[in-house]
């Protein structure tokens, strides 16, 4: 990543909430183990049934996350800036739950699943802070789940 794109990056921390309670020497460490994509409009960044390789923060643009049953495709939620996708599974430990597709060229953040295990090693305060506000955005993304499934179930 090039040090204008981290600087760039550096500057928006604050819209993204995977990076809450970093400072900006923490969140530069994360960055230099990161690694920085654009995706084209209509491409995969994450295949539903695979295995967990790297969380997203979406840095410019939009995803949709779909899942795929009986071959008819289930769009389940759009994102956008300062969102992060594939932190649930890496918790989790489990394969893809969903397939994750750009609506328009988006650019992301990849943190790849070996450097988040590295910060386990080298710096267990950036990992304790990046686990806790991993499993914030899945608790949040839960509750937003059960209000929906409770809305769709008292009509």
């Amino acid at each position: 990543m090039s040090e204008d794109k981290k600087a760039e990056i550096l500057q928006m921390i604050e819209k993204i909430s995977i990076f809450g309670g970093l400072n900006t020497e923490q969140v530069g460490k994360i960055l230099d183990q990161s690694n920085y994509l654009i995706v084209a409009k209509d491409e995969n960044v994450m295949l539903q049934g695979m295995s967990p390789k790297s969380i997203y923060v979406i840095l410019k643009g939009r995803v949709e996350v779909y899942e795929e049953s009986n071959n008819k495709i289930y769009p389940m939620m759009f994102m956008g800036e300062g969102e992060c996708f594939g932190e649930v599974e890496i918790l989790g430990i489990f394969p893809n739950m969903a397939s994750v597709k750009t609506m328009e060229d988006t650019e992301f953040i990849e943190i790849p699943k070996n450097q988040l295990h590295n910060f386990s090693h080298k710096d267990m305060k950036i990992f304790n802070i990046l686990i806790l506000n991993m499993a914030r955005e899945a608790c949040r993304r839960l509750a937003k789940s059960d209000k929906s499934l409770m809305e769709y179930m008292c009509k």
